[in-house]
Order: structure tokens, then sequence, then C-alpha cells
């Protein structure tokens, strides 16, 4: 009974050592094919990251030339307004002078209208043989 024994021994541990190393094969294949699988995705996702890299690139420098404008359309309103502002100041101070000069003028007519109806009256009250009236009040 012994060799019956010895050939089932034999047998199965034959038998365990065909499917260990056939089951290290499969394991080995199924290793190299998921190596193989991760490589071809690594390089995929290094092609779509450097593409992204280029789009962000080109984002930025879109950024930075919209900043640039941007600026430039903050400045050009203040300029603009600044010297609308400086224009209309100059108009008006040139306006207030022109009123100035011009009430100036019609103040010294006044004054004058007033003293030849003053020497009109007077000579009216002469004439009349009355005494002459007060002088109107004058404006300041």
């Amino acid at each position: 009974m012994r060799k019956p024994a010895q050939k089932a021994i034999v047998l199965a541990v034959s038998i365990f050592a065909i499917m260990l190393v056939t089951g290290c094969e499969e394991q080995d294949n199924l290793n190299i094919k998921k190596h193989k699988l991760i490589a071809v995705e690594n390089t995929q996702l290094k092609k779509d990251l450097a593409l992204l890299d280029k789009k962000i690139e080109g984002q930025q420098k879109l950024i930075e030339k919209c900043e640039q404008e941007k600026e430039a359309l903050e400045a050009r309103p203040q300029k603009d307004f600044k010297g609308q502002l400086d224009a209309v100041l100059i108009d008006l101070s040139k306006e207030n002078e022109r009123l100035q000069n011009e009430n100036k003028g019609l103040t010294a007519q006044l004054e004058q209208l007033k003293a030849k109806v003053q020497q009109f009256e007077e000579e009216l009250q002469k004439i009349k043989g009355l005494q002459p009236l007060q002088p109107l009040p004058s404006n300041p």
C-alpha cells in the first residue's frame, strides 16, 4: 500500500506544483497586462496634461491682456472726466469773469443814469420852484 500511497502523494504534489506554476504565470500575465494598461494611461494622461498646460498658458495670456485693457479703460474715463471737468471749470471761470465785468459796466451805467435823473429832477424842481427831492439810494 505504500506504493499506491506514495504515488498518490507524488501525484498530488505534482498537481499542486503544476497549479502553482500555472497560477503564477497567469498572475504574471495579468500583471503585465495591467502594467501595459497603466503605461498607456500614463502616456495619455501626460499628453492631456501637456495640452491642458498649453490651454492654461493661453488663458493666462488672455487674462493679462484683459487686465491691461481693463486698466486702460479705467484710466481713460478718469482722464476724460478730469479733462471735461477742467474744461467746464475754465468755461465757468471765463463766464464768471465776463459777468462780473458786465455787472461793473451796468452798475456804472446805472450810477450815471441815477445822476442824470437826479440832475433832471433838480432842474425840474427849480423850474417849479420846489425843493429838490432826496437822491435815490444806490444799490451795492
